[in-house]
């Protein structure tokens, strides 16, 4: 998948499909192309003061069909005057690649529900498609079953992905699922435990009663890639083995690329152990999965995220949505929030070093942050309190009344840890990050993007309704995101 990521969509492979499916067309007359507003100060304010000065009688609740053509006829004379004058003699790859991904976005805004926020994605995904974007090493555009190569079987957008269509994921679901029960004495017995306790936590969170019916009726597709998205756990641990390599961080892909390498010697291995060795090969197949669901979540993640800042704040501009999305999901931000709903508890190294780390440092943190609301008068950052506080909150729980909420992230500043302008060392918040990201990527492939947005959404409701003009205010002296990202242009 990384190797996907990274040739697949990268600059000049967009700007190559983009000339491909004549994209630049749509910007170009002629030998001339269009270049942004915002190059030229005086047509920017030209547009600005005609969306203004018209807007009100396009928005008009009975317009005349004079007043409609008066606005046309304005609208095209502002317009024919920015041709003339606006225009460019080229049109760098960089440009095309930036305009591709833009119109990617917008397709897909274009197809979320405005009532019900529900994704559909299908304009984007039929765009990429069109696309025709290379895959690594030249690899079968096809699957077997005659399917589109980018969509496989499932965008898992609204719904999961459907495993029993693709026999290559079926295969692999019932691989992982068998290793782990056939293991129950060493795994399952404390996975399956943290694996009720947090769907239950799910459960008491989400905003949508038809997502917390299907996390009750629990599929052992959720059961299996949520055992793994848990198994935090590194070979170590299980096998006996202590002894420390330095040059491994202990992550799932680390392990799982260092036994892969050692395949063959294992085989060499007498039938003593041969127990232990099936044992650690197995849990390779699981950190494997699990560096898949992580990488699925990541992505999930800044998505749903930045498709909610989107809706929320439709004036911020790109500085601001990288200051909100720095500060919604930070590796920080993302093992405070583990932490502080007890999904922690749920792992199955529950009693990590590093979870006692972040633990000691997430004490400070809330006392700093608790006497920071002491010395408002309120019990919430911004002077409203816990009243304006629940007034802006949109993601309630099912389970909640809106009289129910109170603000609970007070360790947290600007998307640090109080007391810490930068970002903690990473051997505190990088493993629940990855926790909570394999996690995310769990249930986009069992329930699909808006499921799990509904599951976890809640959990950063705190951090979302802070505007971008909320966190420099407040947090500027604390933090250095803040400072890192500043406005810019809308």
């Amino acid at each position: 998948l990384g190797e996907f990521q990274q040739k697949a969509v990268r600059n000049a492979t967009l700007t190559k499909a983009a000339y491909r499916i004549g994209l630049s067309r749509l910007i170009c007359i002629g030998h001339r192309k269009w270049s942004s507003a915002y190059h030229d100060r005086h047509n920017l304010q030209l547009m600005e003061s005609l969306s203004s000065s018209l807007g009100a009688d396009l928005h008009a609740s009975s317009p005349s069909l004079k007043e409609n053509e008066q606005y046309q006829k304005e609208i095209s004379s502002v317009l024919l005057q920015y041709e003339n004058i606006h225009h460019t003699s080229e049109l760098s790859d960089s440009t095309l690649s930036n305009i591709t991904e833009s119109v990617l976005a917008c397709l897909f805004l274009k197809g979320i529900d405005t009532k019900t926020n529900a994704y559909s994605g299908g304009m984007a995904i039929g765009f990429i498609e069109e696309m025709e974007l290379p895959l690594p090493e030249d690899k079968d555009r096809n699957t077997n079953a005659g399917y589109p190569w980018f969509t496989a079987l499932g965008p898992c957008l609204d719904f999961g992905y459907p495993f029993e269509l693709d026999q290559k994921w079926k295969r692999t679901l019932i691989g992982v699922g068998t290793m782990l029960y056939c293991h129950r004495d060493v795994m399952v017995d404390r996975l399956d435990c943290g694996g009720r306790g947090l769907l239950k936590l799910l459960q008491s969170t989400a905003s949508s009663e038809v997502v917390c019916k299907m996390l009750e009726e629990n599929e052992q597709k959720t059961k299996i890639l949520l055992f793994c998205a848990l198994f935090d756990d590194s070979l170590s641990g299980v096998t006996g083995d202590d002894d420390d390599d330095d040059d491994d961080d202990g992550s799932s892909s680390n392990i799982a690329l260092k036994e892969a390498r050692e395949n063959s010697h294992i085989e060499q291995v007498t039938r003593d152990d041969s127990s232990t060795i099936t044992l650690e090969a197995d849990i390779v197949r699981a950190a494997l999965l699990r560096d898949t669901l992580f990488f699925v979540g990541n992505y999930s993640l800044s998505l749903a995220i930045s498709c909610e800042f989107y809706h929320r704040y439709p004036n911020a501009s790109s500085g601001d949505m990288h200051l909100l999305l720095a500060c919604a999901c930070s590796d920080d931000v993302l093992a405070y929030i583990a932490i502080k709903n007890g999904i922690h508890k749920f792992m199955y190294d529950e009693e990590s070093d590093t979870t006692s780390k972040i633990l000691a440092e997430m004490m400070i943190s809330d006392a700093r942050g608790l006497e920071l609301w002491k010395k408002k008068g309120k019990e919430w950052i911004l002077s409203g309190g816990v009243e304006e506080f629940r007034n802006r909150c949109q993601m309630i729980p099912c389970s909640k009344n809106q009289d129910e909420l109170y603000p609970k992230y007070e360790g947290l500043a600007g998307g640090r840890f109080h007391g810490h302008r930068d970002k903690l060392p990473n051997d505190m918040s990088e493993d629940l990050a990855f926790s909570m990201k394999a996690i995310a990527g769990s249930l986009v492939l069992s329930l699909g993007l808006e499921s799990m947005w509904q599951c976890l959404g809640p959990l950063f409701e705190e951090l979302l309704i802070l505007s971008p003009d909320d966190l420099r205010r407040e947090y500027s002296h604390i933090s250095d995101l803040p400072n890192n990202y500043h406005r810019g242009r809308r």
